[in-house]
């Protein structure tokens, strides 16, 4: 994927999400609504840890280093839990502040790379073979896509 296509990706799934976000009240954000007992403040703190990991990762290319980034599936389930863990008695306020920066942030470190560094599957070795982009797709909008189904049913069911 081009870095014109990514962004463009990028901006439509964010404004989509923030649409479906803003239509919970802060009294639905703190519910229990989503599946494992997740309210829609714990999404967006999941969603907020894994943009962070994404700017780390982009950071790292951006400073010529190689990130650590294999995570087998027990490791991201175990990142999950710690991260509902860390976040599910912060304060929402909190919560939204820190996934808007994170998002940003992000943002403001894919558009400083090169076209090449994000669509070259062979750029990068630790990529096995993807293009950087997908780093990002799977830290933002694939991310946003994953979770957007049950926060509309939970809207839905409200």
């Amino acid at each position: 994927m081009s870095k014109t296509e990514l962004l463009t990706k990028l901006s439509y799934s964010r404004a989509e999400f923030e649409a479906l976000m803003a239509q919970f009240s802060d009294e639905q954000m703190l519910q229990p609504v989503l599946p494992g007992g997740w309210t829609a403040k714990d999404a967006l703190a999941h969603i907020a840890w894994w943009a962070r990991r994404g700017f780390i990762v982009i950071s790292a290319v951006i400073d010529g280093l190689e990130p650590e980034y294999s995570l087998d599936e027990s490791d991201v389930d175990n990142v999950n839990r710690n991260t509902y863990e860390a976040n599910r008695l912060r304060p929402l306020a909190e919560v939204r502040s820190e996934e808007a920066e994170s998002y940003h942030a992000l943002l403001a470190l894919i558009e400083k790379l090169p076209d090449q560094d994000l669509s070259d599957p062979a750029k990068f070795t630790w990529t096995r073979g993807k293009p950087l982009s997908v780093v990002v797709e799977w830290n933002t909008f694939a991310h946003y896509e994953e979770h957007m189904p049950d926060l509309r049913k939970a809207l839905q069911e409200r």
